[in-house]
């Protein structure tokens, strides 16, 4: 195929029906994302009252990811991706369909919470290894900046609807528009025709395959860092998350709505930082820039636990 264009941007990828419906898919799903991770949080502090209760829901989400992970991979290889993200979509549906209906007790929300997390555990290695098969290589960089700018612009915008829609129409509504949105997933991936079948894998169980992955970040040690790191990272998030609702109610009186602008100014900062990195040159791949970002979530933390009022967390988010 003839190159015509050696930096291809957003416009030339979706206009590949195949990227377009992904991408669409993607989106929806992520809105309802949203919608989930800002009620669960406000519902379980409302049926709790506790920072610790909080916690619970957060370990609920991270729990499938450490446990399931490893076999995901293994999976998505054997088996068709869109049937993959079809079937963790048409799950997730149900559960959020569920907790439109029953949300009163605390243990029902921490169970449906721990399996909407496990389908999305299945679902995004499943995209992510079907976006190579819908655009060229040379379009992967724009393909995926696509999917990262829809889906923390949506974070932006709905966070703070959502916390709103939670306190006055009740929470409810809110898991009902995220059943509508897996549904609508589903009905665009339907229509996707990736042309990808299965890669040839070895004939060794997908147990086996988990184990085989975890030996290896045993024995690498770049990897076994980079785990870690990452683990530690996605524990210290988990942990604000969990604090953030607690800290708008109890010390800037924030309502609903005051919780999701402190979910979007993280966004804000998640769509900036991408586009700052490029201007640090060769200087990115030193190390320290790496652990300077660490650095800088861990002094926002320290902000945040002396902050009173709701426009100085919000600014110090961003920079999260």
């Amino acid at each position: 195929m003839p190159q015509t264009n050696d930096h291809p941007g957003l416009r030339s990828v979706l206009a590949r029906p195949g990227y377009r419906r992904l991408w669409a898919a993607r989106t929806v799903s992520q809105a309802g994302d949203v919608l989930q991770f800002t009620t669960l949080a406000l519902l379980v502090y409302d049926l709790t009252g506790s920072g610790l209760g909080v916690s619970g829901l957060v370990l609920a989400e991270i729990a499938p990811v450490l446990l399931l992970a490893p076999l995901a991979g293994p999976l998505v290889d054997r088996l068709p991706r869109v049937r993959v993200m079809l079937a963790a979509d048409l799950l997730r549906l149900a559960l959020a369909a569920a907790l439109a209906v029953w949300h009163d007790d605390v243990a029902v929300v921490y169970a449906l919470a721990f399996g909407l997390s496990a389908g999305s555990v299945f679902f995004n290695p499943a995209a992510g290894s079907l976006l190579p098969t819908l655009v060229r290589d040379e379009e992967l960089v724009a393909a995926n900046s696509g999917i990262w700018s829809a889906a923390v612009l949506i974070q932006v915008a709905l966070a703070p609807v959502a916390g709103l829609l939670a306190v006055t129409a009740g929470f409810g509504w809110a898991f009902a528009a995220n059943a509508a949105s897996f549904g609508l997933s589903g009905l665009l991936l339907r229509g996707l025709r990736a042309g990808e079948a299965p890669r040839p894998v070895a004939t060794s169980s997908i147990w086996t395959q988990g184990r085989e992955a975890l030996g290896l970040l045993g024995r690498d040690r770049l990897l076994r860092a980079l785990t870690v790191a990452q683990a530690l990272a996605a524990l210290s998030a988990g942990a604000t998350s969990a604090l953030l609702v607690v800290l708008a109610a109890r010390q800037l009186n924030a309502s609903g709505a005051g919780y999701g602008f402190m979910l979007a100014a993280i966004a804000v900062g998640a769509f900036l930082g991408p586009l700052l990195l490029p201007r640090l040159g060769a200087r990115a791949r030193n190390p320290g820039i790496l652990f300077g970002a660490f650095g800088l979530r861990g002094l926002v933390d320290l902000v945040l636990a002396t902050v009173t009022a709701l426009p100085a967390a919000v600014a110090a988010l961003v920079f999260y």
